[in-house]
């Protein structure tokens, strides 16, 4: 599988998720993710980034809540199949639902 390099400088509100820290950020953790799947060429994604940057900044309070950001471009995993961007995936705590 495919992983662009595991953020090491994380600014503003919304976490950077790749293909490397998928299983720790989003499968291990306690927290409750909205995750965004983005292309940087896509119209749609380009268009909803600063309102998800905005909530993201209105929730950043809630330490059991992240928004978060995986470019489907540079990454891949096996527990997420893609059909078009933007995709947007909600982990509760129960990971199973």
């Amino acid at each position: 599988m495919k992983s662009a390099p595991i953020p090491t400088d994380e600014k503003g509100p919304v976490k950077t998720i790749v293909g490397k820290n998928f299983k720790d950020a989003i499968t291990n953790s306690e927290k409750e993710v909205l995750l965004k799947v983005y292309a940087p060429w896509c119209g749609h994604c380009k268009k909803i980034a600063p309102e998800f940057e905005a909530a993201a900044s209105a929730l950043s309070a809630n330490p059991n809540v992240v928004l978060a950001d995986f470019d489907g471009t540079l990454n891949e995993v096996n527990e997420i199949d893609i059909q078009g961007y933007p995709t947007l995936l909600w982990y509760g705590k129960n990971k199973s639902d």
